[in-house]
């Protein structure tokens, strides 16, 4: 023992560049042999050696895994950019400074004494940081000189791209466009951005396809922020996608004047889609079940029902449907099986790994390039070229790689949550599988399986329900049993369905496997649904901060750290962040406790008024509402889940009623001293009290000076259940004359204190 760490300290040059933790380890200990095994034993236990090696082994795949230790500092610059304003001059001066020292530091050799080798280190890590700022602020369109908005004026036209297929709503289609030509004083001029289109539905907006360029006059508005409570944030949503503008396209107020100038993976991409899409269509018997087979295999959701994908997402099955490192994996095994024979020798090795690497990302190219896929198609080139080179390959190595790469191309991914959660699922398995595993050993080969799919299942789950609390707010309380059952038939459809187009060339071949699979996805969903239908089957209204996300997450990690790899001190860490959690809620819960307000709601066409108190709720809404009232629930659902009131009790407005808190009569509302008074088109009622709110629905005949010498009231407020055209005509009459109303469809939903 003396002589090997007395041979480290006469020559600290080798284990100081590469080992510098343990080399300074050695330094601070003593000489003598009988000093340093007590030092160790009192430090790390009995077991010396062992606890040594564990120390050097968890430095040294620390030291292994380069890309992952590059990816912190890439994802911090690239937060920092949303969290601080750095001023853009600081970072490129800062970027070269660091890169001059890292440059000369490489030229001139010991230029730092091993005392302050952790300069170099740092400066890298400073230099990628600024790097992801960097990237991110380059990535956001609205610096390019030739944003469109900067160049737009009054009665522009431009050109515009279609960036994707469209997308059919209710009652538009819906498509995002690439900026690429405005008309300035006469001239086109070239100019970048995108635009997030709605054109209305007709026959010419059903024709629309990728590619195709647009000619329209510009009318551009920002994309809306939520406008009621605690509703998810649209806005925040596609300015993570480089969106900050919308439009609404009338029928015959734009024409196609060029197609087919899409980059051209993306053209071959829509044009197999749609050939994929029309076989399936042909030799499935149902046409839902040719939707939920283009899902399952390639990730094309544009005929999927609905209510199929909410009971996939309640059954904790959602990630089959969207194409994932599990459909990358299942084609990995397949394309190994049929090139195995070429690895045996040498000169068709490299030929091998063409062909897998060419079939991988085919299939990346076929699926659109989800963040999940290019992850796992990423992570899998670098397993099948360390297989062709013969070298052993980190798997935390090949995640953080792939992380690397897809975040320089895209920084923005870093708030995707398809990005997210497959990271963090793939985290989860990697890191947990093993240890759940070992904790049964199953006697047969079936019940290995089980246990498998079942370990995997708990690790992805584990790994994503902070995520899934912070973005969806529930919980799937049945995963374990539908994954169990839904990951092997979602396996058996994906090949069944490459298997039907293998077969296209033999029509009676391909019709028995259009049968066969409708078959398999028509039971497949029963068992969804089934498990659906269960009670309790998913836990809603499971609100959580970031802070709070994080911390579930800190929790979870500590308890594994401490049961899986016996690190006492994780402990305290899930102690410290349970005492967060609960205090951070118990803060939450207390500021709504007392809450006594009441919310005109921004619903379009419709009138929807909400009253709190304390832990209940009730909400008054027109008939409309009242008969269908599922547009409600969509957009104040989670505004009851924040506040702590679960769900509202709907009443129809229509109806007078009276109670301890509130009277309704007529159009007259009164909560608690508050008078809240409804404008409609059916007023008959004489006021000659002051109101606190008059709501202007349903387009009564009025102008804002008739309304301001009619009534006496403290705000006047105009819903969404009033036509387009009164709306228009009211807010121009508000800017002439200076008159104050509050439009609930662009300034949101109006809070009045009880």
């Amino acid at each position: 023992m003396n002589r090997l760490f007395h041979h480290y300290k006469t020559n600290p040059s080798p284990l100081s560049d590469n080992y510098p933790f343990l080399y300074f380890l050695c330094r601070n200990m003593p000489s003598r042999k009988s000093n340093f095994s007590d030092w160790l034993r009192r430090k790390y236990g009995r077991s010396n050696r062992r606890n040594f090696d564990s120390l050097q082994g968890r430095f040294n795949l620390w030291h292994s895994i380069p890309l992952v230790r590059l990816c912190i500092p890439l994802i911090t610059g690239i937060l920092l950019f949303e969290a601080v304003e750095i001023p853009i001059e600081i970072l490129y001066v800062s970027s070269g400074g660091l890169l001059l020292l890292l440059v000369f530091d490489i030229l001139v050799k010991r230029l730092f004494s091993y005392r302050w080798r952790w300069i170099p280190g740092l400066s890298v890590l400073l230099l990628i940081s600024c790097l992801g700022y960097l990237l991110t602020y380059q990535h956001d369109q609205r610096h390019e000189a030739d944003y469109f908005s900067r160049l737009a004026t009054k009665e522009v036209y431009v050109q515009a791209t279609l960036n994707e297929t469209t997308s059919k709503r209710k009652s538009t289609y819906r498509a995002i466009a690439n900026v690429e030509q405005v008309l300035v004083n006469g001239s086109w001029q070239k100019s970048s951005g995108m635009l997030l289109l709605y054109v209305a539905a007709d026959d010419d907006a059903a024709k629309l396809k990728y590619g195709q360029t647009l000619l329209f006059k510009l009318d551009a508005q920002e994309v809306k922020p939520p406008l009621n409570p605690f509703e998810f944030d649209f806005q925040k949503y596609m300015q993570r996608k480089n969106i900050y503008f919308q439009q609404y396209l009338k029928s015959k107020s734009w024409k196609v004047v060029e197609s087919g100038k899409g980059v051209w993976w993306k053209n071959i991409a829509y044009y197999l889609k749609e050939k994929i899409m029309a076989a399936y269509m042909q030799y499935i018997p149902s046409r839902s079940q040719a939707g939920v087979a283009s899902a399952l295999i390639f990730g094309y959701r544009d005929e999927l029902d609905p209510e199929l994908v909410q009971a996939y997402a309640h059954t904790g099955t959602l990630h089959v449907l969207a194409v994932s490192g599990l459909h990358v994996g299942i084609i990995y095994v397949v394309l190994k099986w049929l090139f195995g024979w070429l690895k045996r020798k040498k000169s068709t090795r490299v030929l091998r790994t063409v062909f897998i690497l060419s079939a991988l990302w085919f299939y990346a190219l076929l699926t659109g390039f989800s963040p999940s896929v290019n992850r796992a198609a990423f992570m899998f080139s670098f397993i099948v070229i360390a297989e062709s080179l013969k070298r052993k390959t980190s798997i935390y190595n090949s995640i953080g790689g792939s992380a690397f790469i897809l975040l320089l191309t895209d920084p923005l991914l870093i708030y995707d949550v398809g990005f997210q959660l497959s990271f963090s699922a793939v985290l989860g398995i990697i890191f947990l599988h093993t240890h759940i595993f070992d904790l049964w050993q199953p006697k047969t080969i079936f019940m290995n399986q089980v246990w498998n799919i079942t370990c995997v299942s708990f690790a992805a789950q584990a790994a994503t329900c902070a995520i899934g609390f912070y973005y969806f707010h529930q919980f799937p309380n049945y995963f374990l049993i539908s994954n169990l059952l839904i990951i092997p038939a979602s396996t058996l459809i994906t090949y069944l369905g490459i298997i039907l187009l293998a077969l296209l060339p033999v029509p009676i071949l391909a019709t028995g496997a259009g049968i066969l699979l409708d078959w398999l996805i028509q039971a497949t969903n029963w068992v969804v649904y089934a498990i659906d239908s269960i009670p309790f089957s998913t836990f809603n209204g499971l609100t959580v901060s970031l802070p709070g996300a994080v911390a579930i997450f800190g929790i979870l990690l500590s308890l594994v750290l401490f049961f899986f790899y016996e690190q006492k001190q994780a402990v305290w860490i899930a102690l410290g962040c349970g005492l967060f959690l609960a205090t951070d809620k118990t803060l939450e819960r207390m500021r709504y406790v007392n809450q006594h307000e009441a919310w005109i709601y921004a619903m379009p066409g419709h009138t929807a008024i909400s009253v709190l108190q304390g832990n209940s709720a009730i909400m008054l809404a027109d008939s409309g509402l009242f008969a269908e009232p599922k547009p409600l629930n969509i957009r104040t659902e989670q505004h009851g889940w924040y506040t702590h009131v679960g769900s509202f009790k709907l009443l129809p407005l229509q109806q007078d009623m009276t109670s301890t808190t509130m009277v309704v009569n007529q159009n007259l509302l009164v909560l608690g001293s508050k008078k809240i008074y409804l404008l409609n088109k059916k007023v008959s009622q004489e006021l000659n009290h002051e109101l606190d709110a008059l709501v202007l629905a349903s387009s009564p005949k009025m102008s804002l000076k008739e309304i301001y010498k009619k009534f006496r009231f403290k705000q006047l407020i105009a819903d969404q259940s009033n036509s387009r055209y009164r709306l228009n005509k009211w807010k121009a009459e508000a800017k002439a004359t200076g008159l104050k109303v509050h439009f609930v469809d662009e300034a949101g939903a109006y809070k009045i204190e009880l």
